[in-house]
């Protein structure tokens, strides 16, 4: 008892140094397995066979997606191509500016003769617009009164070619923006008559859906320009259209409104021998009955 009394009194200093050593064995065989483990999956890693082009980061989706893009592309083109029949339509010069406008892009320059040619043309140009409405005339020989809805040239947002250029020809950029007004116009104008055409061809104003247009106003885009501004006031209708690039300047005293005529149109006073006829809408159709609701 008294060889293993020694032993006891330093149990636990004996006990301490076969843990240490445990811990330090269990350690280095985790260790061993850990990278043994490491070591077979790099190897299983690097193993595997690697298609070309396969290391290019996303590349099935880029080309999916460039696929996506060429045909929202071609839907696009179509789109645009259809949207450019309807309108081509009305994107037609004066006669007499053709061989001045033939290769030209939109706000190219123009030569001084056909300048000069576009301010000779103008006044004729809006003098069509109001025809495609077919407005009420009276022919100043017979007397006889045609057309289907009042619309004086005074409506259209306008002046005439000797008030705009009173001492020279319009520049190249008035004349692009004039003109898609002019094409603007006339679209719109046309809407207009072929919805009074479904009262019929021969149909009166009595019996047109559209009877009067008393102003046909173009603003532009911004819509804080609408803002505060008044409706047309007329006995049936007012009108108000969108701009085109350049827009129109107002309406200018000497403009034809009712028998007055525009300088440069034939027939000095009138146009082409007839005059507009004015008279009170509800005197001759009666006042406006609102429709009640179904």
């Amino acid at each position: 008892m008294d060889k293993l009394s020694p032993i006891l009194k330093h149990w636990f200093w004996i006990l301490f140094g076969f843990v240490v050593i445990l811990v330090l064995v269990g350690w280095y065989l985790g260790a061993s397995s850990q990278a043994k483990n490491i070591d077979e999956r790099t190897d299983t890693i690097n193993g595997l066979s690697v298609t070309n082009g396969a290391q290019t980061p996303n590349e099935l989706w880029r080309k999916g997606l460039t696929k996506i893009r060429e045909e929202r592309q071609q839907r696009l083109d179509v789109a645009s191509d259809m949207l450019w029949d309807q309108q081509v339509q009305y994107m037609v010069w004066p006669a007499r500016m053709q061989p001045y406008v033939e290769g030209k892009l939109f706000g190219d320059n123009f030569s001084i003769n056909a300048l000069n040619t576009y301010r000779s043309v103008y006044d004729s140009e809006v003098y069509r617009l109001q025809r495609i409405v077919d407005p009420i005339t009276q022919d100043r020989r017979t007397g006889n009164v045609t057309g289907k809805m009042l619309m004086p040239i005074s409506a259209l947002p306008v002046q005439s070619a000797s008030t705009m250029w009173q001492t020279g020809a319009p520049e190249s950029k008035e004349v692009w923006y004039l003109q898609e007004d002019i094409w603007l116009m006339g679209g719109l104008l046309e809407s207009v008559r072929d919805l009074n055409l479904t009262a019929g061809a021969n149909a009166t104003i009595s019996r047109v859906p559209v009877k009067q247009i008393v102003s046909l106003v173009l603003k532009g885009g911004d819509r804080s320009v609408l803002e505060g501004s008044g409706e047309a006031s007329g006995d049936m209708m007012g009108m108000e259209g969108m701009e085109g690039m350049g827009g129109m300047a107002p309406m200018a005293p000497g403009m034809m409104d009712g028998g007055a005529g525009m300088p440069g149109m034939e027939g000095g006073g009138g146009m082409g021998g007839a005059a507009n006829v004015e008279f009170d809408l509800a005197e001759e159709i009666g006042h406006e009955t609102p429709v009640a609701p179904d």
